[in-house]
């Protein structure tokens, strides 16, 4: 007979931490030796009575996320004096369901907001220090309805991130948001302090009209309808002028509701099988350009003149390729970026594109070669010079890529330069 009273029937002085630590492995199946990192032993009273422990695993399952989604897979289990009821609770959160949710909404959003206050992050203005929200809203600039962040799996990467350009430049402040869990908070914390969260690397991004904004997009109008045409195959929605670029020629966000780059990044780790959710959630993306960068110049005038060159709408890809790369994007298609970067090689080096690799000669066959008359009398002429005097040759490989060989020759008397 076991004497043993249930650990939840005991108040929290009479429970031991080694029966607090057997009773979570008992529970968890979990294998290590090591303690729960926290845990909470607790009783509510009201209108429904109920005891409660809450354990707290000293490592995150690798299946964190997936369960994030995937509610069926529950690890509450229901007792009612001592007896296992069910671990199964639709009827059971039906019946939650139907109670009005606006008596609770208020209570949860005061314990969003008070964790929010806690919360300390790092922003390109922070100088490495930690600021919290209520310090971002003191700071924020004159006008400034948006809170402004992007995420990233690190620091070095925001800083020099194309999507903060002009932002730097205008001095808005924009909190980094590192840590993968963030990419999930976001998603449900829409505004603090009656201020909108912003991610300045989807849609939406506004930073005050420009006078000379619709007469930029009239004029470079043809290259962007061209551009979204070439980039068919892309998921390219849009091909748009963008109000967030300074330095770069382009950049590519992603719609408002859709996933960002980082979230992508996430979402393809072999702990998320769901492709179907993926497809759905990568949404389309927008090509954003920067109407005066120097390349988005030349590439209207190459398409004002000849929209059907395919060395122009090649150019066009590679361009849109390494935004993407830029941008924080995994490459679908690496070998078709590759490609590209060597055809545009082969053009800078005025190659046909048509031209072919050079045949691998076997040993056995390049002995059955036989050399030209011409060739023999050649090298017997300089072998024989070579008998008198000494040669060096050196090779030197040019910036432009172009190869030369020096033979020089000494003697007693003079020094002679051959250039081959």
């Amino acid at each position: 007979m076991n004497n043993v009273k249930a650990v939840w029937l005991r108040t929290p002085k009479e429970v031991t931490d080694e029966e607090y630590a057997k009773f979570y492995w008992s529970l968890a199946k979990y294998f290590s030796e090591e303690k729960p990192l926290s845990w909470s032993h607790f009783t509510a009273e009201g209108n429904a009575e109920f005891k409660a422990h809450l354990f707290v695993p000293p490592k995150a399952p690798h299946n964190l996320y997936e369960s994030y989604y995937n509610s069926s897979k529950s690890n509450l289990k229901l007792y009612v004096r001592r007896v296992f009821i069910s671990d199964e609770f639709d009827e059971l959160l039906l019946k939650i369901a139907e109670e009005d949710p606006d008596e609770y909404s208020d209570k949860e959003k005061t314990d969003v907001e008070a964790s929010d206050k806690d919360e300390k992050f790092e922003s390109i203005k922070s100088g490495g220090k930690l600021a919290s929200l209520d310090q971002y809203i003191s700071r924020m600039k004159a006008g400034q309805k948006d809170i402004l962040y992007i995420t990233r799996t690190n620091k070095e990467q925001l800083e020099k991130s194309p999507f903060l350009e002009r932002l730097t430049k205008k001095n808005y402040e924009v909190i980094f948001f590192t840590d993968s869990v963030d990419e999930y908070l976001m998603q449900y914390l829409m505004e603090y302090e009656d201020k909108k969260f912003q991610n300045v690397s989807k849609e939406g991004l506004k930073l005050g009209k420009d006078s000379k904004d619709k007469e930029v997009k009239d004029t470079f109008k043809d290259l962007t309808k061209w551009w979204k045409d070439v980039l068919v195959s892309e998921n390219v929605d849009s091909v748009k002028i963008s109000n967030r670029l300074d330095n770069s020629p382009c950049v590519v966000v992603t719609s408002k509701y859709g996933w960002t780059a980082n979230m992508e990044r996430i979402m393809q780790s072999p702990t998320f099988l769901d492709a179907n959710k993926q497809a759905y959630m990568h949404g389309k993306r927008v090509l954003e350009i920067n109407p005066r960068h120097l390349i988005i110049k030349e590439l209207r005038e190459r398409v004002i003149s000849d929209p059907e060159d395919e060395s122009v709408k090649q150019t066009a890809k590679l361009v849109y390729q390494t935004s993407l790369m830029e941008s924080g994007f995994v490459l679908s298609d690496p070998k078709e970026f590759a490609n590209n970067i060597y055809n545009s090689v082969k053009r800078s080096l005025k190659i046909s594109s048509d031209a072919t690799i050079y045949e691998e000669i076997e040993a056995d066959e390049a002995e059955k070669v036989e050399t030209p008359k011409e060739a023999k009398e050649e090298d017997a002429a300089v072998n024989e010079d070579a008998d008198t005097e000494p040669s060096i040759v050196i090779v030197s490989v040019f910036n432009s890529g172009a190869v030369c060989s020096y033979s020089f020759f000494a003697s007693l008397s003079s020094m002679a330069l051959l250039v081959l």
